[in-house]
């Protein structure tokens, strides 16, 4: 139960933060004395009342006439004091230049979080494009592949908010919302490959030897050890390729 319990505490510690930051209604915020206002659901807000207006005015408020985006986030400002009042029973304790602040600031912060996802997308656009031939030094494969896992692993945490089907890989994903399984499984399999060695070595069956890999589950069950299986084939490719440990072009929550 204690490994389940942490388990699941993994995944509260980021996701439930990071979601309400994106997606959270209004709210006071006592840790950092301020309102807050998940910014997607903020945007989804003012575009839901009136899309083209609010295309016109964000265009004016570019082209430096913020007389008509001010006027539109008034608008909305008074409705979320109508609508905090009624969903809390208190009073919105917010003014008008604290509102209009936040709005500005949500926005600089969701267009930075799409620009970083689209530069991430580019990135492994590019680096899928320039893959090394398979005659390519072993040691350069492998030092591709860490770059392409890396680069695949924060598009992936990043668009974890973008893209509705991914909760469902967290939970229905090897390595999901539940990572202890996979880390049962490396016990199993340690135990599995340890007999299966030893078997081998006592019955004098060479291939049993060669196919069973202890130590690589050995490896993969412990954080540090883990870490160091998943960067040894960059600079041990014959190392690794004893132990059976592969360098992984894409990231394994998937």
């Amino acid at each position: 139960m204690n490994v389940y319990t942490s388990s699941m505490m993994v995944f509260k510690n980021w996701i439930p933060r990071l979601v309400d930051m994106r997606i959270g209604n209004i709210k006071y915020n006592a840790a950092s004395d301020a309102y807050e206002w998940g910014r997607m659901r903020m945007i989804f807000n003012i575009l839901a009342t009136d899309i083209f207006k609010s295309i016109s005015s964000l265009s004016s408020a570019i082209g430096g006439n913020n007389d008509v985006w001010l006027s539109q986030v008034r608008e909305l400002y008074e409705k979320k004091q109508i609508e905090y009042e009624a969903n809390t029973g208190k009073k919105l304790d917010m003014t008008e230049d604290e509102f209009i602040a936040l709005v500005n600031q949500n926005i600089k912060n969701q267009a930075l979080d799409l620009i970083i996802l689209l530069s991430l997308l580019s990135i492994l656009a590019g680096l899928k494009a320039i893959a090394p031939d398979d005659e390519e030094d072993i040691l350069v494969r492998n030092q591709y592949k860490f770059l392409l896992k890396a680069t695949d692993k924060l598009t992936d945490e990043l668009m974890y908010f973008y893209d509705p089907t991914t909760p469902f890989d967290l939970v229905s994903g090897k390595g999901g919302i539940l990572p202890s399984l996979g880390l049962l499984e490396n016990y199993g399999k340690f135990f599995s490959n340890f007999l299966s060695e030893n078997y081998g070595i006592i019955t004098g069956n060479e291939e049993m030897q060669d196919d069973a890999k202890p130590i690589k589950y050995l490896m993969k069950s412990f954080p540090i050890s883990s870490q160091a299986a998943g960067i040894l084939p960059m600079f041990y490719p014959d190392l690794s390729k004893d132990l059976g440990i592969r360098m992984q072009g894409q990231y394994g929550i998937r």
